[in-house]
């Protein structure tokens, strides 16, 4: 059981008041279309936060430390797909 005083507690009467600066987030994508008489056919690569960028995901107390803190987090996701279309 976590202790009352260690849970981020938000003053939500002062919402949007503090805000972080702008982020830089590149996705990247690469495709192929082959076009038939009666269907298309679609190949591509997609990598979402090509550039690692750390996001913000939220505030954490740090036991270690005893502040609160924001928690940051990188994630590059791969995406590979085919489509066809009738």
């Amino acid at each position: 059981m976590v202790h009352p005083d260690k849970e981020v507690q938000y003053d939500e009467t002062r919402a949007y008041s503090e805000q972080f600066s702008l982020i830089f987030l590149t996705n990247f994508s690469v495709s192929y279309k082959i076009n038939k008489k009666k269907s298309t056919h679609e190949f591509a690569v997609k990598l979402l936060n090509a550039t690692n960028y750390k996001e913000y995901g939220g505030h954490e107390y740090n036991i270690k430390t005893g502040v609160i803190e924001p928690n940051r987090f990188a994630m590059s996701l791969p995406n590979i797909y085919y489509k066809v279309e009738f």
